[in-house]
């Protein structure tokens, strides 16, 4: 009996419950330390990708997925300070640099991103310099595009397409356009330097291009407000600067708006612009013509609800002169040309208000009203039709014309010419309800009233002169 007690009170030494007790209060340690440990790596985490080689990491990570190349300089991350991104840098998969010096601040933090992601506040992005090539023959054409394009990109492109399914579940509904996130948003964008190259289009350089745009989905019908200012150049000519801004309600209840629902404003300006640098693009349409003059540009564009609208605006040219192959030898010196626009729209109707030109040659006047129908019968309704009114008032100065324009007029270089002023009211009227066929143009009818100041036509040598009157109406 007393062998028994001896090994049960061994099994209950208190040496062994003193160890059981130790290793029962260990484990709340243990975890505590775990969780601690996780804890500082989490808060660390930011601090330790800003490092070294940390960005090596994210640079690894994003170039393994591209095609082309990033390089990060300098990263700054933290729960309670802003994302900044400084120095980051693009290649193209040529080798070729499309990006250099673009800094990105967001001025938000990661816990900030964590629990409010949907109000970005501003963004700010700085682009040292742009260099953009359209390459010809390539899917996506831009450098830009393939230098962030998958690398799988060109093997998806390439793949046989997979025999189609009878199981309709895979395809994408049809339906309206899918909710956009409720995101707020503000930026700020700044390009010190950005050349564009094309094979079928001259250069193009700006300096100093500034964008902004404001962005709110989290109100139903909230408007886009954006303004852009930059200096821009065609073949080494001087700067043009060009504004443009604008508020548009292209979203509602973040989705985007059918085209007839979509409303607002813009307003685009032009000046100082050489029009010698639109020389390379017309002769690539074919217009032998070589233009002069220095170029000023204002349009004021409202968009209404209904596919309604309202166009305002003035174009200028100073000192504008036109030479070339199409003139046959000829200069036409035409001084300041204004071209005014007015003109409002429905979804039906138009009315002109004033569109016209005017320069040292003379000027014309174009004013009318009426019904879309009249010039797409297809809107016609029955036997009512469209009808549209058009009125044009026109002068010219004859002998400058004809001085000017002397091959074309085929007047001699022995004749002078003096006096002449030429008028002219045209009216017409076209009407759809004529054209019975869908291929067939609307009838047009219209009476012109022409008068003729004298003209006074002598050659060189010669007393005698011959004197040109006319006054019609047909």
């Amino acid at each position: 009996m007393s062998t028994v007690n001896n090994a049960n009170s061994g099994n209950n030494s208190p040496s062994q419950k003193t160890a059981a007790a130790r290793k029962r209060r260990r484990w709340p340690l243990v975890a505590a330390s775990v969780l601690i440990f996780l804890v500082l790596l989490v808060l660390a985490l930011p601090s330790l990708l800003c490092t070294g080689p940390g960005v090596a990491f994210i640079t690894s990570e994003i170039n393994g997925r591209i095609q082309g190349k990033v390089a990060i300089n300098r990263l700054s991350l933290g729960w309670f300070s802003p994302t900044t991104i400084h120095g980051l840098s693009v290649r193209d998969p040529a080798g070729n640099v499309v990006l250099s010096g673009v800094n990105l601040t967001t001025g938000l933090s990661l816990l900030h991103l964590a629990t409010n992601w949907q109000n970005l506040g501003t963004v700010k992005l700085t682009i040292g310099k742009a260099a953009l090539l359209q390459q010809a023959g390539t899917p996506g054409g831009l450098n830009l595009a393939l230098a962030f394009a998958s690398r799988g990109a060109n093997a998806a492109a390439t793949a046989p397409a997979a025999p189609a399914s009878g199981n309709s579940s895979t395809v994408a509904p049809s339906g309206a356009a899918s909710q956009l996130p409720p995101i707020q948003l503000k930026f700020e964008g700044n390009i010190g330097k950005l050349t564009f190259r094309s094979p079928t289009a001259p250069a193009v350089e700006a300096d100093q291009t500034h964008i902004s745009l404001a962005l709110n989905l989290q109100k139903a019908g909230a408007p886009v407000t954006f303004a852009l200012t930059t200096k821009t150049g065609l073949l080494n000519k001087p700067g043009a600067v060009i504004t443009a801004s604008g508020k548009l309600e292209l979203f509602s209840h973040r989705r985007i708006r059918p085209l007839a629902s979509i409303s607002g404003q813009t307003n685009i300006s032009v000046s100082n612009l050489d029009i010698a640098a639109l020389r390379p693009v017309l002769s690539a349409e074919g217009i032998k013509l070589k233009p002069a003059g220095t170029m000023k540009f204002k349009l004021a564009y409202a968009s209404l609800r209904g596919l309604a609208g309202d166009l305002k605006g003035t174009l200028t040219v100073r000192h504008c002169v036109l030479a070339g192959a199409m003139l046959k030898g000829d200069t036409a010196r035409l001084g300041t040309v204004a071209v005014p626009l007015d003109v409002t729209w429905t979804q039906s109707a138009f009315h002109i208000q004033n569109v016209g030109v005017s320069c040292a040659m003379g000027d014309a006047t174009v004013t009318g009203s009426g019904k879309l129908a009249a010039f797409i019968p297809a809107m016609a309704k029955g036997n009512n039709g469209g009808e549209a009114n058009i009125n044009i008032k026109a002068a010219a100065h004859l002998a400058t014309v004809l001085q000017q324009l002397r091959n074309i007029c085929q007047i001699p270089a022995n004749i002078r010419v003096a006096g002449g002023q030429a008028t002219a009211g045209i009216n017409i009227v076209i009407n759809s309800v004529a054209a019975k066929s869908p291929g067939q143009l609307p009838a047009a009818s219209g009476t012109l009233q022409l008068k003729v100041a004298p003209l006074t036509l002598a050659a060189a040598g010669h007393k005698r002169s011959h004197v040109i009157n006319a006054d019609a109406a047909i």
